[in-house]
């Protein structure tokens, strides 16, 4: 397959934030971002809506749950999941133009620990499956799977 360089992506986001009891920890929230290709890679957009709940469970510790949906455009879809003549005789796969619409949808749970009033660290998984175009590709049905799983810890200061 054709190595597909990195990029820069640029974009904006709102995040609507619903305080669900008096602990601003407590909380609901509701956003959506959209994101270009500054970079000329894939020269298409991505857009996403999430909503994500945290939830305090003791003084120094939240859980939360988060779901996404993600959608991109064809050109962005077509350099991640297409499979043109070159890489079809390179790699075995069938041909494949993938168009834009559903990406992928995912859902996140985790927690996050205060160590300090500045220093907080989290650690998550995220189940992720790839929709429509994203899935019905070859790079993906005949070599990955659909199903996505990462996981990760952070660490954060705040002033």
């Amino acid at each position: 397959m054709t190595e597909i360089d990195g990029t820069v992506m640029g974009g904006v986001f709102a995040d609507y934030v619903f305080r669900l009891s008096q602990n601003p920890r407590h909380r609901f929230i509701v956003g959506g971002q959209v994101q270009y290709d500054l970079g000329g890679e894939n020269n298409g957009w991505k857009f996403s809506g999430a909503a994500r709940y945290w939830h305090p469970v003791a003084t120094a510790v939240d859980l939360f749950l988060a779901t996404q949906l993600n959608f991109a455009t064809k050109d962005y879809m077509d350099t991640y999941f297409a499979v043109d003549s070159a890489d079809s005789t390179r790699s075995g796969l069938p041909k494949y133009t993938a168009g834009g619409g559903a990406k992928d949808f995912a859902l996140a749970g985790g927690a996050t620990f205060y160590l300090s009033r500045s220093w907080v660290t989290t650690a998550g998984l995220k189940y992720s499956r790839l929709l429509d175009h994203a899935g019905d590709s070859p790079i993906v049905d005949d070599r990955g799977s659909e199903n996505q799983l990462f996981g990760g810890v952070g660490i954060a200061y705040m002033w």
